[in-house]
């Protein structure tokens, strides 16, 4: 059987991705992303669970950066407590330190968690701000995520380090049906089965 450090579904190797963009939707390049992004100031990175949007949006802070700009990211855990979400706005003006929130880029992952009133502090202190949501929570929206295949391959190719086989690729599309198109949860699928048979 593989060790699991092998196993090129695991954590580290899996974090580690740069956003993907399926070839046939350019416009999901994270620099078209930031493109955007710059034009209007705020907006919003919308798709379901495991779509890509937390990948994103590090891919985008890492654009933004590149191109001078001041960038501060924070995020919420998947299930955030009420004490995280209340102090959210307050970390950020922490991260800033010396910065204005006005003179920065603010990247928030989990937005959806927060309530009104905590999502209306970030729309006011922070005139430049890119988020991560289920759905638009009033923010444009600036690119609706939605894996396909093609995305999966291209995640299987960057793992494996070239095309999976036929046998395996069967394994990951079936996986990904399974999961609805959820990509993060077809890697951890994917994880069990290397792990079991020890191989593509």
């Amino acid at each position: 059987m593989t060790a699991p450090r092998d196993n090129p579904f695991r954590v580290d190797r899996v974090s580690a991705l740069p956003f993907l963009a399926d070839a046939t939707r350019p416009a999901d390049d994270p620099e078209r992303v930031a493109d955007r992004l710059l034009a209007l100031r705020q907006g919003a990175l919308v798709g379901p669970h495991g779509s890509g949007k937390s990948t994103l949006l590090r891919s985008v802070g890492a654009v933004l950066s590149e191109r001078g700009n001041v960038v501060i990211t924070a995020g919420l855990p998947g299930s955030a407590s009420r004490a995280q979400r209340a102090k959210l706005i307050h970390h950020v003006a922490e991260l800033a330190g010396d910065t204005p929130l006005s003179a920065a880029f603010v990247l928030v992952d989990g937005f959806e968690q927060l309530s009104s009133a905590q999502r209306a502090a970030f729309y006011r202190r922070c005139p430049c701000l890119l988020v991560t949501a289920h759905s638009t929570r009033h923010l444009p929206p600036l690119i609706q995520l939605r894996p396909t295949l093609r995305t999966l391959d291209a995640v299987l190719h960057e793992l494996l380090g070239g095309a999976a086989s036929p046998e395996f690729a069967a394994v990951a599309y079936a996986e990904f049906a399974r999961h609805g198109g959820n990509v993060r949860e077809t890697l951890f699928s994917l994880y069990d089965h290397w792990d079991t048979v020890g191989r593509q």
